[in-house]
């Protein structure tokens, strides 16, 4: 895929943000709230990944917790790759954001929000566990948010 190419006629790729052993990751315009979202999009070979993909999608669709993205849509793109399209978090990554203040990339466990914890606890109610907790929450920090 590249970018201004219009997924499911209705999200509209903008950047590649990251690229990962699964797929990849976009940030893109959905058309009809006029809105960011990250757009994640599977690309492997490995057994079983799309139905996980799926089921993580459809997890995420039933979820309601301040620690998790929200759940805007999925589907397949027109090349029949699976997608989940989630809010888009603003702010800074993370790791970048402590090498910056402290030089020392341990403190990201300190920093890291408790709600995580109850989001892990939310879905654990489901009987699964989403790649999709708000990992967003731990890789990208909100401008107002405090570091210890």
């Amino acid at each position: 895929m590249r970018e201004e190419v219009l997924v499911d006629g209705r999200f509209r790729l903008e950047a590649e943000v990251a690229v990962g052993g699964m797929g990849r990751l976009w940030r893109a315009l959905d058309e009809h709230t006029r809105r960011p979202v990250a757009l994640k999009v599977i690309a492997t070979d490995q057994p079983g990944a799309d139905e996980r993909f799926r089921r993580e999608a459809q997890l995420l669709a039933k979820l309601r917790h301040p620690a998790l993205v929200e759940h805007v849509a999925h589907g397949t793109t027109a090349t029949g790759e699976p997608y989940l399209a989630m809010e888009w978090l603003d702010g800074r990554d993370l790791r970048a954001a402590l090498v910056q203040r402290t030089n020392d990339v341990t403190l990201a466990a300190k920093a890291a929000p408790t709600s995580m914890a109850t989001a892990a606890s939310t879905a654990a109610t489901w009987r699964t566990s989403s790649r999709s907790l708000r990992t967003a929450a731990a890789d990208r920090v909100a401008s107002n948010f405090v570091l210890f």
